[in-house]
């Protein structure tokens, strides 16, 4: 908990071809770049990065004299701002560092105290030299390994995820005050009876709760290099299953694009809805995200367009006569950035996907000086963000007699799997078709009242 509204105040500033400095409570420091700033790709390497980059180094020195306290940092680069507030950017020169001060926020502004509980309850599995302090010396013969290391474990866990285990860790923390119990506790006392102050007090989902204890159980087994027996045991799993037995069960209002929807959208876009620009591109991202099972990120923006995570020109190729193929460098489940392809073939059909795609990849080169330009753009030229691709759909589906409120950029991925399942292909088969690595594409097959009423009519006929 902060004790004041602001308690310390950063200053911080960089020259990109000179050097950068920090000062922090009378004490400051200024450096030269060093060679991993140096060698960073000069398209990549914006102002953004050259002022985050004191930011790290500020955390990294003075980090652990700032637990429970409230921070500002003043800063001149609005970009610099956003990607922190947001925990997040699309560039990947940024990524590592922004991944390193978050890492420092989580363990130099959380660590000293929890250090502090391991000691109270049983030794700390650490007790000289903590990885996650990183506190050895520069000359250390180690030091450069330990790095390294650091770099390894900041990939192991998103920068979402951390996010969320700490606002899980901080809502713990604050649980223990009114209440006076040493923090942390991690009996299951303490643990059931935060669970039920989740339920009763925050009106957490349980589905939430289950986030918030994923949270307490990752900074327990840094502390004691194990899980929690209490968040494992089953008192507390008991516990989370009554609480959402008593909740009501919230139903995914989003509705399915079937073939049948896709193919009047398709018709309403080639009768002409918009400019002939904006109409090809429209029916190129309908159908490819219809047969690819996508996500909407995974074929618009939502930020600075990207060549490295964004699609582009080269991403839509043709294999041959009878294949197209459409490149997905990074998803929800593909963090790793393996990348995954999507194959679009040259069979009979009223929409003809692959003469589509064709047809707008010979029209996307035309229009294009470098293949990595984005491959979807509107009318102004600009990469096609979610907003407008959301705003072009509704669009279309008024004008094509569909009502458009529970319809979105995800009811493609729904409607692909909604048809599959009522197509006869397996789950297996659908599972592998959406990329879907767990037993989630269930929640996305809808029933359609039409197949439920043919079913009656066969229970019917068999009767008579």
């Amino acid at each position: 908990m902060a004790s004041s509204p602001v308690d310390i105040h950063l200053f911080t500033d960089a020259a990109p071809s000179v050097d950068f400095g920090g000062f922090y409570q009378g004490r400051w420091f200024t450096s030269t770049w060093p060679p991993q700033v140096l060698e960073i790709p000069h398209a990549s390497a914006s102002s953004a990065l050259f002022e985050l980059y004191p930011l790290v180094v500020t955390a990294s020195l003075w980090g652990k004299e700032w637990s429970a306290s409230s921070i500002t940092v003043h800063c001149d680069n609005e970009a610099t701002v956003h990607c922190i507030n947001k925990g997040r950017s699309h560039s990947p020169a940024i990524m590592p560092f922004l991944r390193r001060l978050i890492w420092i926020s989580a363990f130099s502004f959380c660590l000293p105290e929890v250090q502090a509980a391991g000691t109270r309850s049983r030794p700390f599995a650490n007790t000289g030299t903590s990885l996650f302090e990183a506190d050895i010396p520069v000359n250390h013969p180690l030091k450069t390994l330990l790095d390294a290391s650091l770099n390894s474990i900041i990939q192991a866990v998103s920068l979402r995820t951390l996010q969320s285990y700490l606002t899980a860790w901080e809502s713990f923390k604050s649980f223990h005050l009114p209440f006076n119990i040493p923090f942390p506790d991690f009996s299951v006392l303490t643990i059931t009876s935060f669970i039920s102050f989740l339920n009763s007090s925050k009106n957490l989902q349980a589905s939430s709760i289950k986030g918030y204890m994923s949270g307490v159980q990752f900074f327990h087994k840094l502390i004691f290099n194990s899980r929690s027996a209490a968040i494992a045991s089953s008192q507390t799993f008991m516990l989370i299953k009554g609480i959402q037995r008593t909740q009501p069960s919230r139903q995914d209002a989003r509705q399915p694009i079937t073939l049948d929807i896709l193919t009047r959208c398709i018709s309403t876009l080639r009768k002409g809805y918009h400019s002939k620009h904006v109409d090809r591109t429209l029916d190129t991202m309908f159908i490819l995200a219809f047969f690819g099972f996508l996500r909407c990120s995974e074929i618009s923006t939502t930020s600075t367009f990207n060549p490295l995570t964004h699609p582009t020109v080269s991403d839509l190729s043709v294999v041959d006569s009878e294949t197209m193929s459409f490149s997905i460098k990074q998803s929800k489940t593909d963090q790793n950035r393996r990348g995954h392809f999507i194959y679009i073939f040259n069979l009979h059909s009223p929409i003809q996907p692959y003469q589509t795609l064709l047809a707008y990849l010979h029209f996307r080169k035309s229009q294009t000086k470098t293949t990595s330009d984005p491959l979807f753009v509107d009318e102004s030229n600009r990469p096609a963000t979610h907003f407008w691709f959301q705003k072009h759909l509704k669009a279309v589906l008024l004008l094509s007699g569909i009502p458009a409120d529970h319809f979105s950029g995800h009811s493609f991925r729904i409607g692909a799997a909604t048809t599959a399942a009522q197509k006869g292909l397996s789950h297996s088969q659908i599972q592998a078709l959406g990329r879907w690595t767990s037993e989630a594409f269930k929640s996305y097959i809808r029933s359609d009242r039409s197949i439920i009423r043919e079913a009656h009519r066969t229970l019917i006929s068999k009767i008579i």
